[in-house]
């Protein structure tokens, strides 16, 4: 099966395989008199891990400017007449070796980990029985919308990052457009769709 794979906006050649790993958070236990159970736990991060052969190195500059980005970016696994797979990563490790000394093409080992955004609270101790927690406030620490909004209608290939990147030049913003669209899960857009894009202070 031909498919398409796309580090953040770039497409990649087509690995020979992809092992997709979803890491088991469920917890065995020995109760007295009943033996084992198994305590079902929500799954740990997915992990991604693949070759590809890059003509010339091409890629490597992109996946070393990730990388120093230290910032997510989605990876994008395109399967005609089958599920695709679009999930905000982090690039955990990639290596490269020559191949070839007269072509110059190179094997790129990468592996990418399914990131997940977080957030910290504030609890503050009142007393020896009371504590209170404060939520962080994002308005605060983040651009607001102002001016009108825009629209954009998603074609083949889209992504939050990318359309995060097109209209603010920083894909870390995605949330911004999710936000402003109810998407809950902004590894899922669809074709077609008519999404507001906030404009930013």
């Amino acid at each position: 099966m031909k498919y398409k794979v796309f580090i953040d906006d770039l497409l990649i050649p087509t690995p020979g395989e992809i092992a997709v790993k979803v890491k088991n958070k469920n917890k065995t236990m020995t109760l007295i008199n009943e033996g084992e159970v198994n305590i079902l736990k929500s799954a740990g991060l997915t992990e991604f891990d693949f070759k590809y052969i890059d003509p010339h190195g091409r890629t490597v500059d992109k996946l070393t400017s990730l990388k120093e980005a230290k910032k997510p970016f989605f990876l994008k696994i395109v399967r005609p007449s089958v599920f695709d797979t679009e999930m905000l990563v982090s690039l955990e490790d990639f290596s490269f070796k020559d191949v070839d000394k007269h072509i110059r093409d190179q094997v790129v080992s990468v592996k990418f980990k399914q990131y997940r955004d977080y957030k910290t609270k504030t609890l503050t101790i009142i007393d020896e029985n009371t504590a209170s927690v404060e939520k962080p406030r994002e308005e605060e620490s983040s651009p607001k919308p102002k001016g009108e909004l825009k629209t954009h209608i998603v074609k083949s290939g889209d992504t939050l990052w990318a359309l995060a990147k097109k209209y603010y030049d920083d894909g870390s913003l995605y949330n911004k457009i999710a936000e402003a669209n109810n998407i809950d899960k902004p590894n899922l857009i669809n074709q077609g769709a008519k999404l507001k894009i906030p404009v930013l202070s």
